[in-house]
């Protein structure tokens, strides 16, 4: 659970594909770029993705696929409790 003003380690952009698919980036970590048909699997793909490239745990939360047509979407993302 988020603390009170707790501040975010980075943010991640959802963003929806004309083809129905999701692609996922975020400009404060070089290399996290996914993509694919299948949004579900996309959002799967986050926390370990993230961890892998970070090295360490983090709080991602669980978001449900965003509807096509969609502005890109924010996600905040915390380290996971006894991490900070």
């Amino acid at each position: 659970m988020m603390k009170k003003f707790e501040q975010p380690l980075l943010t991640v952009i959802l963003q929806r594909r004309e083809d129905g698919g999701l692609r996922v980036f975020s400009n404060e970590v070089p290399g996290l770029i996914l993509s694919g048909q299948y949004p579900q699997k996309v959002l799967d793909d986050i926390k370990p993705a993230l961890e892998t490239i970070m090295g360490r745990k983090l709080d991602v939360p669980k978001i449900p696929v965003p509807p096509i047509g969609q502005p890109d979407l924010s996600l905040f993302i915390y380290a996971a409790k006894g991490q900070e």
